[in-house]
């Protein structure tokens, strides 16, 4: 039997992830958190990891990290930018995307919220073993734009740290492809 990226066992680790965070979300202690007080200022750096499947191009699974450092403007609205890298293999090749993406969170219930941005997108296919094999000899580098829009639930958990769970699409538009990723991502925020 061939195991790809749509057969069931080939979606096993995605529907891992998306039920681990379900349970996650569910069991954080939120009703604590909104007593507790604000932090000093008002900058944030975070961390994050997020996986999903590329549904046009490439239909492979893929994930990567992401680092969002910005300021809450106020309790409901946050401005940042989103450094972001994501990495897949598809038909033998390697693909590292890397963006930075200036991105606004608006927080309409409690701690539930949209976002949104778009920025530049750069994408290094490989065919080499090892995805993080950068030899320019070897590959070609293709400059574009990026987009990402979700919802999140972002639930302090302490004064300063707020865990950050969001389900989102991006959309890239880079040598002449239309890429389209449906994620889930978790960042681990730390107010400064």
């Amino acid at each position: 039997m061939v195991m790809g990226p749509h057969t069931e066992e080939g979606m096993r680790p995605l529907f891992c992830f998306v039920a681990l965070l379900f349970c996650f979300i569910v069991f954080v202690p939120t009703s604590r958190a909104q007593t507790l007080a604000a932090p000093n200022t008002n900058w944030f750096l975070g961390l994050g990891g997020h996986a999903g499947m590329e549904v046009f191009e490439l239909t492979s699974f893929g994930g990567g990290v992401s680092l969002p450092f910005g300021y809450h403007i106020n309790k409901n609205i946050s401005v940042y930018g989103m450094t972001d890298v994501f990495i897949t293999n598809d038909s033998g090749i390697n693909y590292v995307f890397a963006s930075f993406m200036p991105m606004a969170t608006y927080r309409f219930y409690k701690w539930f919220s949209v976002y949104g941005g778009a920025g530049y997108a750069l994408m290094h296919p490989s065919r080499a073993g090892r995805i993080w094999d950068f030899r320019p000899s070897t590959t070609s580098y293709y400059h574009g734009l990026r987009g990402e829009f979700g919802f999140g639930y972002n639930p302090q958990v302490s004064k300063r740290v707020v865990v950050a769970p969001q389900i989102g699409v991006q959309y890239t538009r880079i040598a002449n492809d239309d890429l389209l990723i449906p994620l889930v991502r978790i960042n681990i925020i730390l107010n400064l």
